[in-house]
């Protein structure tokens, strides 16, 4: 694989990365509260997103486009997890409604959080509840690999793709959990956590969809 390639199918990537879904959602939420939270989610997204790269370069997307009631299943699962995550944002929300920022304060939101290891799970599962994410993946990539690749330009590909993830999700991590961004987002966090827990629902319902027509149709 020459740079050029390379630089394309990061390229194409960032624009992934960037676009609305649960995994930019997910960390703007947690950002607003915690750096430290968020940039654990962001860990756990990166760790899923190796999984789905890795499956992709080893040629598990070919056997996932082929088998739509296992992909099914699989978006019958995540949808219960998103669905899951919408319940555990509207209680949050509710635990937050009426409260002023003294009293939510700046610095430790472990009470609505829950521990670091919660939101590295909380990323991972969310990324993985999408399994068209290996799909997206054999998309950009399989344009531009090249014919029968030695393993460690696998392997090197791989890890880039991880990399920039990481870098650009916590970006946004960053970026949100500033102490500004972060007063001034504070007093908004039960609607906030309200709006994460209506988007949420609705991937969750979009995955239920998908995976019900792709099982009915296999």
């Amino acid at each position: 694989m020459d740079v050029q390639a390379l630089l394309t199918i990061l390229a194409i990537n960032v624009v992934g990365i960037y676009s609305p879904g649960p995994d930019v959602f997910l960390i703007m939420r947690l950002a607003t509260k915690s750096r430290r939270h968020a940039l654990a989610a962001v860990a756990g997204i990166s760790t899923a997103v190796a999984l789905w790269v890795a499956l992709t370069v080893f040629g598990v997307a070919t056997l996932l486009s082929t088998a739509p009631e296992a992909m099914g299943i699989i978006q019958l699962v995540g949808g219960l997890w998103l669905a899951y995550m919408a319940y555990g944002m509207a209680r949050s929300a509710r635990v937050q409604w009426g409260q002023s920022v003294e009293e939510l304060g700046v610095d430790d939101h472990s009470n609505i959080l829950g521990s670091l290891g919660h939101s590295y799970r909380a990323g991972l599962l969310t990324n993985l509840a999408n399994p068209k994410a290996v799909l997206y993946f054999a998309a950009i990539m399989a344009p531009l690999m090249p014919t029968q690749a030695p393993l460690w330009v696998s392997v090197v590909l791989v890890i880039v793709i991880v990399v920039e993830v990481a870098l650009c999700h916590g970006l946004i991590a960053v970026t949100v959990s500033t102490e500004r961004i972060k007063r001034r987002l504070l007093g908004a966090g039960a609607y906030i956590d309200a709006a994460a827990a209506a988007i949420f629902g609705l991937f969750a319902l979009a995955l239920f969809i998908k995976g019900v027509s792709a099982l009915v149709g296999a």
